[in-house]
């Protein structure tokens, strides 16, 4: 009886499950010293290398601590120290904020579609709540009145910017630019390797005081395998620059290319490879397609076109009462050497303003507002 009591209560001790102490690990702790990373940036949403200098953004996050962001007018950029290397942006990842770049720097997402650099929905937040300029701003006075920024300095108040004028790289890949507070990427030393980006605005339209500006590059600079769909100009022709498979929109502000707003006595050079303008306004653009806006004072620019697609339909205007011309050169002492193969290209009217248009189009160098020669039918610009 003893002893089969003693091997029930065995049988009964044996079957109880044990618990069994596992020691914890504790997480490793980032060293985010020297980063110097916004306010609103917390330890969790990245990870930091400070042996190859990469930091990745691992989930969305706000530079800005502040309520109304918009009301944060340095708190929502990241002057990016030379430590950092390479920032990248998580798949369904998106930075409400800025960044400012201050010397080489790969900014790079993992998901062209979901890693995103978000701006505001506001429209015209350089120009304060009332969303008008201050007669008293300027780039002489500075911001008046409720304006936030001026002209000068909205450049360095988008997406991205190259925080000085010196000759370094920086590259940008693979990621969505959406409704940046003024210009999406600006510099004028820095160069840009620009590939597979998207730059777009969903404010609602129209939008005509944003400033939503595209590219502007020191150098160098190329673009490629992106679309830019903005509400101004697109691509800022200032500096010696490459653009090949790019898609742009031609909405009612802007031009696809810029030519300049002001007196530039540099002679710039340009290559141009399978460009898609897509016309998403019939009725009213401010801009054409190529456009030399100042008043007065010298451009001259020089541009080699292999693959071009755009039509302007016999309906479209600008400003809303004139036919829309290919080439808007406001100065009589702006001056576009173009030549151009394996290109449609049909306007109203060919040519507006006081300044000049030369060189060969489809071999002619007789102006023509159509145009028509070579293997157009490839052109596809981004391909999506």
């Amino acid at each position: 009886m003893v002893s089969t009591l003693f091997f029930t209560l065995f049988i009964l001790f044996s079957c109880q499950k044990q618990e069994i102490a596992t020691p914890t690990t504790p997480l490793p702790v980032i060293d985010l010293t020297g980063l110097n990373l916004p306010k609103g940036v917390k330890t969790e949403q990245v990870d930091w290398n400070k042996a190859t200098g990469v930091i990745t953004f691992l989930t969305s996050t706000h530079f800005s601590v502040m309520t109304n962001p918009d009301d944060d007018k340095e708190g929502f950029y990241w002057s990016v120290p030379t430590i950092v290397k390479t920032i990248v942006i998580g798949k369904n990842v998106q930075i409400t904020g800025g960044v400012r770049v201050n010397g080489e720097l790969t900014i790079e997402g993992q998901d062209r579609s979901t890693s995103e650099i978000f701006g505001t929905n506001t429209k015209a937040w350089s120009l304060g709540p009332d969303a008008k300029t201050d007669a008293s701003t300027s780039c002489t006075n500075g911001a008046k009145g409720d304006d936030r920024v001026h002209d000068c300095e909205k450049w360095k108040y988008g997406a991205i910017s190259g925080n000085t004028s010196a000759n370094y790289l920086i590259t940008i890949k693979n990621l969505t630019i959406t409704n940046a507070r003024s210009y999406a990427i600006t510099s004028f030393g820095p160069k840009f390797l620009i590939d597979n980006i998207h730059i777009r605005n969903t404010r609602p339209t129209p939008d005509y005081h944003s400033n939503a500006d595209g590219i502007s590059g020191g150098v160098g600079t190329i673009i490629k395998n992106s679309k830019i769909d903005s509400w101004d100009d697109e691509i800022k022709l200032y500096r010696d620059m490459t653009v090949e498979n790019v898609t742009l929109v031609h909405n009612s502000n802007g031009a696809p290319f810029q030519l300049g707003w002001g007196n530039d006595n540099n002679i710039t050079n340009h290559s141009l490879k399978n460009i898609l303008v897509v016309v998403k306004n019939q009725f009213y653009s401010n801009l054409a397609l190529f456009s030399a806006s100042l008043e007065s004072g010298k451009v001259h620019r020089n541009v080699l076109i292999d693959g071009l697609k755009v039509q302007y339909e016999s309906s479209q205007k600008i400003r809303g009462s004139d036919p829309m011309p290919l080439f808007l050169m406001k100065s009589a002492d702006a001056l576009l050497n173009l030549t151009a193969t394996n290109v449609t290209m049909t306007a109203p009217v060919v040519l507006g303003g006081n300044g000049k248009v030369t060189g060969a189009i489809c071999g002619s160098t007789t102006l023509k507002n159509t145009n028509q020669c070579g293997d157009f039918s490839q052109v596809n610009g981004c391909g999506w």
